[in-house]
């Protein structure tokens, strides 16, 4: 019965990955109409192969040597698959993007229960961290997406979008490069990239609930793909306090591991 659940597990996984294939356009082109002030660097998405990928591995070997995890787990494991590809194409439509945010808070939450559920550092199993390491990560990631979703569904509903944004595929392309991923004509990185205010405050306040998030499960990995977000982040490494968010996300992890092996608390 076991292996039902990983079997939905990799269905649920493949899923995603073939709706995320399946779109013609960078997701990216959406964020960019609304300039959303916390917006990690275009290459930050590159984080989605080694999540696919992990993800399939975990759930291949849940079903060649069936580790125990309760149903639960992969359950909801499952579901933020499935909840990840829905957000894909319903951001990408561009004309739902409060129902966007909805599920892919959502999603982080399904995420969220699951590791919760599992509880896999606190149990000191080697097999189980490393099953599970791939949900660590993109709970990680999916808290800094959810953050995205909510501040471009806000942006969304109070303003119209960028009207000047070419459609076309190519040009959307060369759009894309200059206003998301800052380069120049060239190819080069821009030098001089504005970091706004609000930057300033809400990407440590963001670090902050993955470093609380991070102690009380708890579980070093999670806050690594906010460094890796924090770190291809606008103003990186101009701003004092992206370091700042760096450091608390850091301390994070390093304070779940002092919890796990060597203090309870």
């Amino acid at each position: 019965m076991l292996r039902l659940y990983y079997g939905l597990l990799l269905s649920a996984t493949v899923f995603s990955l073939a709706s995320s294939g399946t779109l013609g356009r960078y997701l990216a082109e959406t964020a960019a109409t609304y300039s959303i002030s916390v917006q990690p660097d275009g290459r930050a998405f590159a984080i989605w192969v080694p999540l696919y990928a992990l993800g399939a591995a975990s759930a291949i070997y849940g079903l060649v040597e069936l580790p125990m995890l309760s149903r639960e787990v992969l359950v909801f494991w499952s579901a933020t698959w499935f909840l990840s590809a829905i957000w894909l194409f319903i951001f990408d439509n561009q004309r739902q993007l409060r129902l966007a945010a909805v599920i892919i808070v959502a999603a982080f939450a399904t995420a969220l229960t699951s590791l919760i559920l599992a509880d896999a550092w606190r149990s000191k199993n080697t097999e189980q961290i490393l099953l599970l390491a791939p949900l660590s990560l993109l709970t990680g990631w999916l808290l800094l997406a959810a953050s995205l979703g909510i501040a471009t569904a806000v942006k969304a509903s109070l303003r119209e979008p960028d009207v000047t944004i070419p459609w076309m595929p190519t040009r959307v392309r060369e759009y894309v490069k200059r206003v998301y991923f800052d380069q120049t004509r060239d190819g080069q990185r821009a030098k001089h990239i504005e970091v706004t205010s609000t930057q300033n405050i809400v990407v440590p306040i963001l670090a902050l609930v993955g470093c609380c998030l991070a102690i009380a499960i708890p579980d070093p990995v999670l806050p690594l793909p906010l460094v890796w977000g924090v770190v291809l982040q606008k103003g990186f490494p101009r701003s004092i306090f992206l370091w700042l968010a760096i450091g608390i996300l850091l301390g994070g992890s390093a304070t779940s591991v002092l919890r796990t092996f060597l203090w309870e608390f």
